[in-house]
């Protein structure tokens, strides 16, 4: 993860060289300054995260996934 964009990307590595690599889950710059900071934080689920932009309060919801369906993330208003 990008802490100064909020970008994150999901890394799999695995035994199987087909089976592992890595994906955008988000590409966007969500960042409003040069002072932006984010953070990735936890949740009960291993799939899921929150994403916080340290800076102003905004948060999203993340979710990485093996299958493109899997993989998103949305804004918590």
């Amino acid at each position: 993860m990008d802490t100064r964009t909020g970008r994150i990307e999901q890394v799999q590595w695995s035994l199987d060289t087909d089976k592992e690599g890595s994906v955008s889950i988000n590409n966007e710059d969500l960042s409003w300054s040069s002072g932006s900071l984010f953070e990735l934080y936890p949740t009960q689920n291993m799939y899921q995260f929150l994403l916080l932009d340290k800076t102003n309060g905004r948060a999203w919801h993340v979710q990485w996934g093996m299958k493109d369906k899997e993989r998103w993330m949305r804004r918590i208003y």
